[in-house]
């Protein structure tokens, strides 16, 4: 097992406070962003071979990876990574509760690993939170990529999961530093991406989280009318927000 750190400044890190603290009462130093790669969708018939995590501390971005560099260390990477949790209380991912919490959970079970920090943590998926707006962003699908390129987020990484499949494969029986930087590299900027995408969830505290003082229904010659009194001062403080971060960028 390899494990590789990354260490970034950052611009919005109060941004991301807020944004947790309103929606979820979250302090933004207690988040961890996380994602998985594997050979597979069944954890039964696939390889896990690389964990990636992402947390704030003060005015900076720690990127850690747990890698599978030699096709035989699932059980280092489970154990190190749930160890690593002990001190956040969220993990945030994009589909991670209907894959990737699965996923390690199912391998940590045939590996005979208990698990003492991840069933404990808070889950936030976004791409739960935000598949209800797919018709709203006019996309064909709700991919964490799709949605990257929707708000204009560029990423070095080119390849898909299911392409890096055999990259990963051939790395295993032939070591090379090309190979290793190409998976790295995929996992590196979807955790990266997991954090620019945070902005999106403003359309949730707009749409959901809306103060309303007050409504009324009307029907007049066969149309239903609803006037509805918003407190304009949060809505535009959302706006403010969505719009300033995604300027950040």
């Amino acid at each position: 097992m390899k494990i590789i750190d990354y260490t970034y400044d950052i611009e919005n890190a109060q941004f991301a406070n807020d944004t947790f603290k309103e929606l979820y009462e979250i302090d933004y130093d207690k988040i961890l962003y996380f994602d998985i790669e594997t050979t597979g969708l069944s954890s039964r018939n696939s390889t896990l071979y690389l964990i990636g995590v992402l947390s704030y501390e003060k005015d900076k971005l720690h990127l850690r990876q747990w890698f599978n560099n030699d096709g035989y260390s699932e059980k280092e990477l489970i154990t190190s990574f749930d160890d690593y949790c002990s001190y956040y209380s969220c993990l945030i991912h994009f589909n991670g509760i209907t894959f990737d919490i699965p996923y390690i959970r199912d391998k940590a079970a045939r590996h005979n690993i208990t698990l003492n920090n991840i069933n404990d943590m808070k889950q936030v998926d976004i791409f739960k939170e935000i598949r209800s707006y797919k018709k709203l962003f006019g996309l064909d699908n709700m991919k964490q990529t799709t949605i990257e390129d929707y708000i204009g987020i560029k990423r070095e990484d080119t390849y898909t999961g299911g392409e890096l499949i055999n990259v990963y494969q051939r790395y295993v029986a032939r070591p090379d530093k090309e190979r290793e930087h190409l998976l790295l590299l995929h996992n590196h900027d979807d955790v990266i991406g997991l954090t620019k995408l945070l902005p999106i969830l403003n359309y949730k505290l707009l749409f959901e989280e809306a103060d309303i003082i007050s409504h009324k229904l009307s029907y007049d010659d066969n149309n239903l009318t609803m006037e509805i009194t918003l407190n304009i001062y949060k809505c535009f403080r959302q706006f403010f927000n969505y719009y300033h971060s995604f300027n950040q960028r």
